[in-house]
C-alpha cells in the first residue's frame, strides 16, 4: 500500500543568490499553507491530465496512492511512504522512477512541481464560482513557467466545466446484477442504466439522482419515451438543448440500442428523480446504489477531498454496486 503524506507546515529550500558580493546562502523561510494549496496538492496526488480524447484535462484517475494524509509537519511523519509540502506536484516521471519504492521523501523540491499559496488563491473553490470564466485567461498568465502554467490552467478549467452546464450523453454504464435482497436502488442519471438495473427485478423501487439539473432534465425526456429512444433521436434532443442553452455535450456518440421487452411497463413505474450531490447523503442500510465514477471523478475531490470521501465509501461498502469501477464517463466532463 502506497501512501501520500502531505506537510500543511514546512521549510523552504535554502536559496543561493549571487550578487556583486558572490555566492550568498538564504535560509529557506518557514511556510503554513493554505487550505487552497493544500485540497490543490491532495488532488494531484491522485489525478493527471487526459489526453486520451485529444484535450487536456485534469480527470484521470492515476491510481497510484491507496492513500493520501494531511499532517502538520515532517516531525509528524512516521518515515514510511511518500512524503511531499503543500504545493508539491509529482510528475509521472518522477512516480515511474520510484515506483517500486514504499518510501520517498520528496520535500527537497528538486524533482517536483513548486507551488506556492499565491499560486493558489484564484482557483475556483467550491464555495466562490462568481465570475470564473472572466477571470481564467487573465489569473493562468501569470505563470511562467511551461509547467506551472499548464498545470494550473488544468485543475481550473476541470473544476470550472464541473460546475457548468455539462451533459453526458451516452449510454455504455456497465450493468451489474442486483443484489437479491436489493428492494431501492439508487442510480446515476445516465442513459436508460435505471431500466436496465429495474429489468432485472421489476418489483424494486428506482431513485434517479444527479448533481446536475439538467442531466435529470435529461434522464426525465429519455423515460417519458413510449419506446426506448435510437441514437438519432437523442441526437436531435441533446443537440437542440445545447444550441439553447449552450452546453458541452460528452459521449454524444455513444449510444447502444437496449432490450426494449419491458419499456411499456417501465415507464409507468413511480421512479423517483432526485438533484443532490450524492456524497451529502445516508444512503439506508436496506438500499443500494450505483456509484457510476463518482469516486474516481476529479471534481468530487476537489470539493471533499480523499479523507471525507474515503468515510463515505467505506460506510457504504456493502451498499455500493460497482466500487471505483472505470467506465467510460469516468474519462468524460458528464456529471455523476
Amino acid at each position: 500500500m502506497k501512501t501520500c503524506f502531505i506537510t500543511k507546515h514546512y521549510k523552504e529550500p535554502n536559496q543561493e543568490i549571487f550578487d556583486e558580493n558572490g555566492l550568498t546562502l538564504l535560509p529557506g523561510k518557514t511556510c503554513s499553507a493554505t487550505k487552497d494549496l493544500i485540497r490543490f496538492t491532495e488532488v494531484r496526488a491522485l489525478f493527471d491530465c487526459d489526453r486520451s480524447a485529444g484535450t487536456m484535462v485534469l480527470n484521470n484517475w492515476i491510481d497510484f496512492f491507496d492513500e493520501v494524509k494531511i499532517i502538520e509537519d515532517k516531525k509528524d511523519w512516521s518515515g514510511v511512504g511518500w512524503l511531499i509540502n503543500a504545493g508539491q506536484v509529482i510528475p509521472s516521471k518522477i512516480r515511474n522512477k520510484y515506483k517500486t519504492l514504499d518510501t520517498v521523501d520528496l520535500t527537497n523540491g528538486t524533482e517536483t512541481i513548486n507551488f506556492t499559496n499565491n499560486d493558489t488563491d484564484t482557483l475556483p473553490w467550491m464555495q466562490s464560482f462568481d465570475n470564473m470564466e472572466l477571470t481564467l485567461n487573465e489569473d493562468v498568465k501569470k505563470y511562467q513557467d511551461a509547467n506551472r502554467h499548464i498545470d494550473i490552467k488544468m485543475y481550473y478549467s476541470t473544476v470550472l466545466k464541473s460546475a457548468l452546464n455539462f451533459l453526458y450523453a451516452g449510454n455504455t454504464e456497465k450493468v451489474c446484477a442486483l443484489p437479491d435482497d436489493c428492494k431501492t436502488v439508487w442510480v446515476p442519471a445516465s442513459g436508460t442504466l435505471a431500466y436496465q438495473l429495474w429489468r432485472q427485478n421489476p418489483k424494486i423501487k428506482v431513485i434517479i439522482y444527479d448533481i446536475n439539473p439538467l442531466q435529470i432534465e435529461f434522464a426525465r425526456w429519455l423515460n417519458a419515451r413510449t419506446t426506448p429512444p435510437k441514437k438519432l433521436q437523442v441526437r436531435k434532443y441533446v443537440r437542440n438543448l445545447s444550441s439553447i442553452l449552450g452546453l458541452e455535450v460528452e459521449n454524444l456518440q455513444d449510444w447502444e440500442d437496449i432490450n426494449p421487452d419491458l419499456w411499456s411497463e417501465w415507464i409507468k413505474q413511480p421512479t423517483e428523480y432526485r438533484s443532490l450531490d450524492l456524497f451529502t447523503q445516508s444512503i439506508p442500510t436496506n438500499e443500494y446504489v450505483y456509484c457510476s465514477n463518482i469516486c474516481s471523478w476529479m471534481p468530487c475531490y476537489h470539493r471533499w477531498g480523499w479523507q471525507y470521501i474515503n468515510d463515505w465509501k467505506n460506510k457504504h461498502t456493502k451498499q455500493t454496486l460497482h466500487p471505483l469501477q472505470m467506465t467510460d464517463r469516468s474519462r468524460s466532463f458528464g456529471v455523476y
